[in-house]
Order: C-alpha cells, then structure tokens, then sequence
C-alpha cells in the first residue's frame, strides 16, 4: 500500500507502508522509532473510564459504577492489568475510601456506601492502574459528584475563608497565550491560540486587543468557546507584546505574550478535511550545504504507536504536506518535529474522528410512565456499517432533576476516552466537542492548542538507555518487601520468608530471600480485606531480622471542589458548623483498625506536626510530653519506681503487639501517627503487664516492624452488591408500603447483547415523578466503543 506525501518545492516522496526502505540509512530516523517503540512497550499507555449511575448521592444511598480499562495502542480491552483502584476523596483532597477491583478483560464494577457520616459537598471519585502512575495523577480517571447531607458541610475554616475570599474578589482572570507548536519564531506568521479562566479554574468569554510594549495596537481577539479562541500573529524582531481584556470590563491586568525566539521551527495544522490532515512546516533558518541543518523528521503517534513518520528536506523555508487519516484511528494524534541532530523543536496535537463508534438504539413499551409502573426496554447495538454487534454494557436509569447541577461534569465514554485521558487539565462539556458541527470541530481544535500533552518525556525517550518504570503493570495481588538486619540497614540475604493468612483461608506460602533480602509472594487471589502474617529468620534461624513492605510514592492529588462552596451552603437548612472533616468515619474494611483493647487513653501525643520528623526515636520525641514519663538511654518509666527487684517498665505495644523499648526505637518517627498513654486504672484492663502503665504506638499503616514477624491487613479484591431491582404489584395498591424515593431506579453493570446485538431488560419506577434518564454505555469485543442517552417521563399515579 502506498501513501502519497505532497510536499511544495516540487518535491514528491513516496513511502511504501511503515518500513520507509528510502531511508533505512539514516541514523536518527531509526534510532527515534526504535526507543519509542521500547518506551511504549516497557510503559504501555493505558485508559480508564468508570460509567456511574449518576452524579449527586444523598446519604443512604450507593455509588454504584463499571469500570473500562483500554490498552491505547490497540484500543481494546486491556488484558495487561488485573487491577485497578477506585478511590472516592473528600472535599479536603483525602481518600476517604477505596477499592481494589479484578479486571476480567479490562471489565470490572464495584460500589461505595453513602453512610450519615459523609458531608455535604464535593467529592471525587478517582480510578487507575498501577502502571497509569507512570505518567502523573493528571492522567489518572477522575469523575466530580455531589454528595448531600442536610445536616452537615464538609469543609474546614479555612477552606471556608478561602471560598470566602474567592466569591468577594472582583472577576479575576487568567489569561494565557499558546503558540502552535510551543514557540513563536521571529518573522514568521503562526496561530497563538488563547485560554480565560475564571478564579474557579472555569472558562470564561473575553475580548481584547493586542500591544506592543510602547502601546502601539496590532490585533484584536475574541474568544470562541469557553474563553478560548485563536489569532494569526507575526512577533517582530525584538520586540516585546502584552494584551489587554476589554470585555468583561473592569480588568486592569496586562497580560505578557510568550517572548518569540530568533530562529527555529513552526508547525501549522489544518485538519478540517475529513480525508487528510494538512500540514504546513517553516523555518526561518538560513541553510548552507550542510544537509544535516536542512533535515527534519517528523512523526505522528497515537495511544503509543507511530502511524506516520518521515524524513523531510527543506529546500527552501517552508515545507507542505498531506497526510491521509485513514490508517490513523479515532483519538488524538500527536505530531512532532525532530531537527537533524534528532532533537525535538515542535508538538501539535490534532483530532482524528472516524466516527466508528457503536450505534445504540432503544425501544421502550411505552411513552411515558406512573410512578411504580413497570418499565420494559429492548436494546439493539450496531457497528458503523449497521451489522448487529456483540457488546458489554453498562445500564443506569436516574432522575433528571439536580439539587445542584456540576456543569463541567458533561463527559461519556468516548469523550473521556478519546479525548480527556490523553491531555492534561480538565475540559468542560467533553460532550460538546463531539457535536457534528463544524464550529465545535474548530473548536475542539482551539482545545488542543491550549490543552497541555505530557504523557511522556522526549528527553526520557531518546536516552541511550530507557530506565526501567517506577510502577509495574500488576497482574495479580502481590506481598514483596526487604528482608535486613534488626536496627541496621544491611539485607539479610537468603532468609526464609513465611506468609500466613489469619482468617477462614489458613493458606500458607513460603520463600526465600535473594542475595539483596528481597522478597515476593506473587498471583495471590483474595477478596476483601486479611489479617496477614509475616514470619522470618535469617539463614541461621535467628529472628534478629525485620521486614520492610514495598509502598508506592504518593503521586498526589488534583482536585478543586472550592467552587461548590456556597452552593453547599444553601443546602445545609441550619446553622452550619465547619468540621475539619465527619464526625465518624465510615468503619471501611479496607483501612486497617486500632489494634487496642482499651478505649480513652490518659495522653495522645499526635506524631502530626513536621517538626516530628527532626527526633532521633519515638521515645525521644517523647520526652518532656508526657508528665511522670522518665526516658533512659534503654528503658522508660512512668510515675517513679514500683519495685526494687522486679521491672519497673510500662508494657510497650504497636498497633496492639507486645514489644520492648528496643523494638519501639527501631520505629521512624515518621511512620508514627500517635502514641497513647495510659497510667492507672486507665491500663487496667491489660492486667499484671499494665501494672506500671502503657505506652502505645499506633502507626500510620496499621501494622509493625517486629523481630521475627509482621502482623498487617491485606487489601484484597472488592466484592460488589447486588443492586435491589423491587417488585410492585400495581393491582393490590401501594398505600400501605414504604415510600421509594430511588434516584437511581435502575443499575446493571454486565449487559451482554447476543449475535442479533440484541438484548432485554425490565424495572419498576420509584415513588419519583420527574423526568429519567436512560444512559447506556459500553464496548464491543473488537474494541468499538459507544454511549447512548434519551429520555422519558413518570407522572405520579
């Protein structure tokens, strides 16, 4: 198969499919397609997407969700990656709960309870694979929702004065200018596209006028879609330009247009065709004979796979060309511009559409419905050319109507697939981009100009080595750690490594650790959370040893819930009271528990200032904290001595484990969330061994590091619910039962079509008399994806 490239200066170049023979000489050429190509195979870019059956939960009710899992160079369901976790975060950026899910087939669904300890507010349900962690938090899923509580605000003062603050300032605005290709270049006419944010992160319209630094006006602008838009602009040499934003009025601000460079590259696109892309490239670099100088490459990747590459020659200062879509598939590509030392100069990104989505229709018994009235839906799902189609899908069947609506919570599967996870920042109304339009494609096209794409490094890529990734794909549970010498960082090579799992299982694995005390239990299968035990000796069979678990590094979180503030605020009925957080946290199985049997403690000392982490030990930290504590160089004691001949030491526990002074010195302090002290009748309840008091450590991750064995739980995989699909019988009346105030009157995560892309579902409606929405969404076994929404009316009865 051959593709025609039509390049101006009376050069035409053909290249035979991807093999490019004609250049298979050239050093660059080659050496950027193969470390590419290992990048993408060592980290695999992958997508994920969680269908929710709504948006706004009021307490009592559930999150329920299905989770899609792509592998973006084929742009199927993954099968690299068994787990994926599901996070929900509170309004003040913590992981309030989450859960582990087994992907089968890059499919997997789970839920989360909304307990009365929940507040109202904004919240964010996050979802990712290990390996997604590669390329930062911004690439992970994230979804906004509301949660509502009449009775409580989930938001601390100084959020509150932050909110405060930000709905008393006047309309501030961020302004920012992005030249196509990342860099204006003297003399040379290019795109400078712009984005107006307001001080809620949100789009906002503006026009204004372009200056040079003496004052003189050279354009003018206008925004096109949420505060974006874009203008042709020539910099001249040296010379410095600011913009000014005339409307809304008001604003003083100067805005600096980024500084132009003296000579480099401009790349252009014009993707309005629907066949090929054109693709225009200046320079205003003057040549000699060198052939190196007037080399550039050029090449275009999707999802991790290249799709066009080639070697260009400038013969004069400018170079066309055509590039045909139809071997790129449906998604964002990303084009580069390499000089001829194989150095990058130019990224533009660009929108293909092949429209290849599954079309999904429904047929519903009826027009509309009384409350509680049975629903009856057929589904049919084809492909673009109208064949019936195999699909998994997600159903959900909501209420309309919102207390309070997110507006830039508008996104389906294929415009948070194809578009959201491949750029960084958040996109209002994905939806729109998608419209058949010709102003939403330009529009879409401005997005791409301002929208950041940083996936990956050049930089990293072009090593002569690519390092390995910092997070593995995981394809199953696994326990994996260092085994090293008790107070000493030294490894303990070749210890034996025991896991028992405490509860119904009783299983039992072993190993051995190798030359460097690292050690790993592998394609562990368990659901929920464990009681695990480690065990070890060291090669001679001495408990002289500890364990050390591998962690992952906290990647962060990106999330700005300040703008739901004052409409939270109009929901709480009474006096509102600001709490640092709920009053009780719901009791999740995956977060480990206090390991105690007393209840209230004499003194809690919080290990949660930063000025914690300059102390040598915990008992150091300790000292002159807690009355009647005497600390020595190798014991403690609490209140003076009791006996003269027997121990006068208080018991040492962590996380509910016996211990020794020893053993809570070899705890960092900066695994220490607090430390509790009891003295008296408050230690009472441990009997003799509490006679001299107790001192009690609690870490943060809910287990420690003892001679011998390591006591922790396991987070295993989520097991879902079932979601309650009730029965009424119309004909015996309904005035004696329980109202049914069901938002979310339907859910089913796994609906299968059979070979005629059919399939059969039926429900009843709730008490609820509202306009409801059908919202299907799912994907084909070729990988096809495809959503689907309408809607009908319930009247009450």
């Amino acid at each position: 198969k051959i593709a025609a490239i039509i390049i101006s200066s009376s050069i035409i170049i053909a290249v035979w499919g991807f093999n490019f023979p004609l250049f298979e000489e050239d050093y660059w050429f080659n050496y950027i397609t193969d470390h590419f190509n290992s990048y993408t195979e060592k980290i695999p870019q992958q997508k994920v997407y969680l269908q929710l059956d709504h948006d706004e939960y009021m307490i009592g009710s559930t999150i329920w969700y299905k989770a899609y899992v792509l592998n973006s160079k084929e742009q199927k369901p993954d099968t690299l990656s068994r787990n994926l976790y599901v996070e929900l975060i509170s309004p003040e950026k913590e992981i309030f709960m989450y859960r582990l899910l087994k992907l089968e087939n890059g499919l997997g669904n789970g839920d989360f309870p909304m307990h009365d300890t929940l507040a109202t507010g904004n919240y964010l349900i996050r979802a990712y694979t290990r390996n997604m962690k590669n390329y930062g938090k911004d690439y992970l899923f994230s979804k906004e929702i509301r949660i509502i509580n009449p009775k409580k605000l989930y938001y601390s003062k100084e959020i509150h004065k932050k909110a405060k603050k930000i709905k008393n300032k006047s309309e501030n605005i961020d302004l920012q200018f992005f030249p196509e290709g990342g860099v204006l270049v003297k003399d040379i006419n290019s795109k400078l596209a712009f984005k107006a944010i307001n001080t809620l992160g949100l789009g906002i319209d503006v026009e204004g006028k372009i200056f040079t630094k003496k004052g003189k006006e050279i354009s003018s602008f206008k925004s096109s879609h949420s505060g974006m838009g874009i203008i042709e602009f020539t910099p001249e040499k040296e010379l410095e330009y600011y913009a000014v934003i005339n409307k809304p009025e008001g604003i003083k601000t100067k805005y600096q247009i980024p500084q132009s460079i003296k000579n480099g590259y401009v790349i252009s696109i014009n993707n309005e065709h629907e066949k090929n892309i054109k693709i225009q490239i200046k320079t205003n670099k003057k040549f000699s004979n060198d052939k190196t100088a007037k080399t550039i490459y050029l090449f275009a990747q999707s999802g991790g796979k290249i799709y066009y590459k080639s070697r260009l020659l400038f013969e004069k200062n400018e170079i066309n060309l055509k590039i045909q879509k139809n071997n790129i598939p449906t998604g964002i590509v990303h084009f580069t511009l390499f000089d001829g030392h194989g150095k990058p100069q130019c990224e533009r990104l660009a929108f293909v559409n092949r429209k290849d989505f599954l079309d999904i229709n429904i047929h519903l018994n009826k027009k509309s419905y009384k409350t509680r009235e049975k629903v009856i839906l057929d589904i049919n799902i084809k492909d673009k050319k109208g064949l019936p189609v195999r699909a998994n899908v997600s159903i959900a069947v909501r209420n309309k109507t919102r207390l309070i609506d997110i507006p830039k919570n508008k996104a389906n599967i294929i415009s948070s697939l194809f578009l959201q996870a491949d750029i960084q920042g958040n996109i209002e109304d994905q939806e729109y981009y998608f419209t058949d339009t010709k102003k939403a494609k330009r529009d879409l096209d401005i997005l791409l100009l301002t929208q950041a794409w940083r996936k990956f490094n050049w930089d990293d890529i072009l090593q002569d080595s690519i390092a390995s990734p910092e997070f593995i794909v995981e394809k199953d549970i696994s326990i994996s750690g260092r085994i090293t010498k008790y107070l000493f960082n030294i490894s303990a090579k070749n210890a034996s490594v025991e896991l028992t799992f405490l509860n119904k299982f009783n299983d039992v694995y072993k190993t051995i650790c190798d030359n460097k005390g690292r050690f790993s239990f592998d394609g562990l299968d368990y659901n929920d959370t464990l009681d695990v035990l480690l065990e070890f000796r060291s090669h001679v069979g001495r408990k002289n040893i500890m364990a050390i678990l591998d962690e992952d590094r906290d990647i962060g979180i990106t999330f700005s819930p300040l703008d739901g503030f004052y409409l939270d605020s109009c929901l709480v009925k009474h006096k509102v009271k600001y709490l640092p957080g709920p009053v009780e946290e719901e009791k999740d199985p995956n977060v480990p528990e206090d390991f105690k049997l007393h209840r209230q403690a004499d003194q809690v000392v919080k290990f949660d200032e930063p000025h914690y982490s300059s102390y040598q030990s915990v008992m150091d930290a300790l000292k002159g904290k807690v009355p009647g504590l005497s600390i020595g160089q190798n014991s403690s004691m609490i209140r003076g001595p009791k006996s003269l001949t027997l121990s006068n030491e208080p018991l040492y526990l962590v996380d509910g484990m016996v211990t020794t002074f020893d053993g809570i010195q070899s705890i960092s302090v900066n695994d220490v969330d607090r430390v509790e002290i009891l003295k008296g009748p408050s230690a009472a309840i441990y009997g003799s061994r509490g006679g001299n008091g107790v001192i009690a450590v609690y870490t943060k991750k809910g287990y420690y590091y003892k001679r011998g064995e390591l006591r922790f739980k396991m987070l295993g995989y989520h097991t879902p619910k079932t979601f309650y699909v009730p029965k009424y019988d119309i004909k015996k009346g309904i005035t004696n039962e329980k109202k049914d105030y069901r938002k979310t009157v339907y859910w089913k995560p796994n609906v299968k079509t059979d070979k005629t892309g059919k399939a059969y579902i039926e429900f009843y409606q709730s008490d609820i008399s509202d306009e409801f929405e059908i919202v299907i969404e799912g994907i084909s076994v070729n990988g096809k994806i495809g959503s689907f929404s309408s809607f009908y009316t319930v009247k009450k009865r």
